[in-house]
């Protein structure tokens, strides 16, 4: 039996004005930029002897142990996975960006995204 492979895509966004105010809770005016992508395959792991990978912004390894920035990925992982009915998630996951990270451009929402899109 071939396992199912999801993918999900998302996109940038850019807060045009507010953006250092919702920090704070108060409005901004934000756009999605549809022309950057990012883009989320999600499998899962065979045998279950394997905890799953997690690749992506230039780090490949067990997702256990992730970097703090990926905490967005690992908690869309959790939440996707207890809604298909399989709390351990024993998934591998692969991001590729065509923006950078941490410049303002959402990627960490964008990435938690795809990964929820991917997963469903």
């Amino acid at each position: 039996m071939i396992p199912h492979v999801g993918t999900g895509q998302t996109v940038a966004k850019i807060i045009l004005l507010g953006e250092h105010s919702v920090v704070y809770g108060y409005p901004a005016i934000a756009l999605p930029m549809h022309s950057l992508k990012m883009t989320a395959r999600v499998e899962p792991v065979r045998g279950g002897h394997n905890e799953g990978t997690l690749t992506g912004l230039g780090w490949s390894g067990p997702i256990s142990k992730a970097p703090a920035h990926f905490a967005s990925i690992l908690r869309a992982r959790e939440v996707a996975a207890e809604f298909v009915g399989d709390p351990d998630g024993l998934l591998s996951i692969t991001t590729e960006s065509e923006f950078p990270a941490q410049r303002g451009l959402g990627s960490s929402a964008a990435a938690a995204g795809a990964v929820i899109r991917a997963v469903l």
